[in-house]
């Protein structure tokens, strides 16, 4: 979890912001003028709070693309009903949800972007990205 500059040291501060160390005075200096008092030290970070939000964007493509290169989408299956027809309609169906969830969770997870530096959600389109691949893999495979 993130938390707020207040809850946070100066040097955990100026590493966040990529500032100068020597900057750390005036730094401190303009958070005052603003009142925010950093503490003594960091209570709460997580493995997101380094990330920018553009490097967040970058690592979510970079999983992307080693997806699409290193998962054998022909190989992964889902179970058939005896019912192609069905199967069909149902995978559909399944594509559809995974997408209807994702753009809730991106409409109703704003603390989760922010927290996230926008990993989070990133990560969820790429998850629903992978899977209706899989899907539409599937799908071709009973049309044929």
């Amino acid at each position: 979890m993130t938390a707020p500059p207040e809850m946070m040291s100066v040097n955990t501060l100026t590493s966040l912001l990529r500032i100068n160390k020597n900057e750390k005075k005036n730094l401190k200096e303009e958070l005052k003028k603003v009142g925010v008092v950093p503490g003594p030290v960091t209570q709460v970070t997580s493995l997101c709070t380094r990330l920018t939000e553009g490097e967040a964007k970058d690592l979510c493509q970079s999983v992307g693309v080693l997806a699409a290169k290193g998962i054998k989408f022909e190989a992964v299956t889902m179970p058939m009903t005896t019912d192609l027809i069905v199967a069909i309609g149902k995978a559909t169906e399944l594509k559809y949800q995974l997408q209807h969830l994702a753009e809730e969770v991106q409409r109703n997870g704003q603390d989760f972007h922010n927290l996230s530096h926008g990993l989070g959600p990133g990560m969820v389109n790429v998850v629903v990205e992978i899977l209706s691949k899989c899907i539409d893999d599937n799908i071709k495979k009973m049309q044929s």
